[in-house]
């Protein structure tokens, strides 16, 4: 599960809370992963949010995809090929494969 941590409130005093994946940071989530890499992971991360949001709303795929690279000047094939990437490895997915060599 998630790492426990301790929180001190003055009203409830001292209890824990669970630490979710959203709270760790980029570096533990991708260790041995440049910071250039980094940041474009999270970048794509983002625009993956945006289409996931899209599609929550209403829209079909093809258009959450269409309307999320007309917003962000992507490409529709790279967008997809991230999409895709992400559902099957998570961020890791993310890293580009013809840069770095990146260790696991």
């Amino acid at each position: 599960m998630g790492q426990v941590l301790k929180r001190f409130s003055r009203r409830q005093g001292v209890r824990e809370i669970r630490r979710s994946k959203y709270d760790i940071p980029v570096t533990e989530l991708l260790p041995g992963v440049p910071e250039s890499q980094r940041d474009k992971v999270l970048l794509r991360r983002g625009y993956i949010e945006e289409f996931y949001r899209l599609v929550a709303s209403g829209l079909d795929v093809d258009r959450a995809i269409a309307a999320c690279c007309e917003t962000h000047k992507l490409r529709v094939f790279s967008l997809r090929n991230w999409v895709s990437r992400y559902r099957k490895l998570g961020m890791i997915g993310l890293v580009d494969s013809n840069s770095e060599a990146v260790r696991f």
